[in-house]
């Protein structure tokens, strides 16, 4: 989040980096909003929605004649968002031949429509967005070094969902409040249902199924029985890709953590779940390692023996009760 705050007050361009549905287009919103450009205007282009050349046009602009079917002026979103920030949505899909006249733009800020001869200056600031491994792109030739080099002026990843599971509460319940109102909640066994889910597609997916349990079950609290009503609740289907000892070790992942965010330290923890310091960090290593998500864990496990902010915090009861579901037939 420090990366955001120092991007936020730039007006440098930012790259931001990660999987589909991670939020980026709405991380990029917030650094708008929340620059000094936030009183201008926002333009967002994704680079995959326009087909061929008509991306140029999409981009900078053209006159009317310029190509068969340009009937009209078109002001582009690079000139639209004059004063204020465009955000470049998949951009390391963008044809490498168009890349060297985007370049143009962000060394020199000018811009020249489709079929026009003069020159137009403008004044914006970058945010890119991209799934694509860019450092690979370029290394296959795929993706203009230079470019790159320009955007990377402030560089964000986005973590994938399955990397959040701390975050994953905040996430859900926020998603649902937003449908179902001021006093809308998710219990704690329907939470624990949807944590154990693989959620490739991610926060998007995660707001996409709540959006089709709210509308099977409209009601504020969202329990296991809408779960099941929606058909989210596992169903018989096996999720791609886990075994036995995948599914166990993500289990026993998301008891530890929630353990940890019911306390202030990693000690406290293991006294919470009765077990020793050693035999929790044990645990906690072991099971990263076999739910393949060893780095997320390393990261959420630093300085864990420093308090947690009260927004972390997960109360003695949600965890024994999401102990004892791991119980339920």
């Amino acid at each position: 989040m420090r990366r955001v705050c120092v991007a936020c007050r730039s007006l440098t361009p930012v790259l931001l980096l990660g999987e589909p549905g991670t939020g980026k287009g709405v991380m990029a919103q917030y650094i708008h909003s929340h620059s000094p450009r936030r009183a201008g205007p926002f333009q967002r282009l994704d680079c995959t929605a326009v087909a061929g050349a008509g991306v140029l046009s999409a981009l900078f602009g053209h006159v009317r004649g310029a190509y068969t079917g340009a009937t009209c002026d078109r002001t582009g979103v690079l000139r639209a968002a004059d004063g204020g920030s465009c955000c470049v949505d998949e951009i390391g899909d963008l044809a490498k031949q168009h890349q060297g006249k985007l370049l143009t733009v962000i060394q020199d800020g000018e811009i020249i429509p489709m079929g026009a001869d003069t020159a137009i200056h403008i004044n914006v600031r970058f945010i890119a967005a991209t799934n694509v491994d860019l450092e690979q792109a370029v290394a296959r030739g795929h993706f203009r070094r230079d470019v790159l080099d320009r955007l990377g002026g402030h560089l964000i990843q986005m973590p994938p969902l399955r990397d959040r599971a701390e975050d994953f509460e905040g996430l859900a319940t926020q998603a649902w409040l937003r449908m179902a109102g001021p006093n809308a909640r998710i219990d704690a066994r329907a939470l624990d249902v949807l944590a154990a889910r693989p959620w490739p597609g991610n926060i998007r997916q995660l707001v996409l199924t709540l959006q089709r349990v709210h509308a099977v079950c409209p009601a504020a609290v969202l329990n296991v029985a809408g779960l099941q009503a929606a058909e989210v609740d596992g169903g018989s289907s096996w999720p791609h890709g886990e075994t036995y000892r995948t599914l166990m070790a993500r289990a026993e992942l998301q008891i530890l953590r929630r353990a940890l965010a019911a306390t202030s330290n990693r000690t406290q923890a293991a006294k919470l779940l009765g077990m020793s310091r050693s035999t929790f960090l044990d645990r906690l290593k072991r099971s990263a390692g076999g739910g393949g998500n060893r780095g997320a864990v390393t990261r959420g496990c630093r300085n864990l023996d420093t308090p947690l902010s009260a927004s972390h915090r997960r109360s003695q009861r949600s965890l024994e009760m999401g102990c004892r579901d791991l119980d339920a037939p």
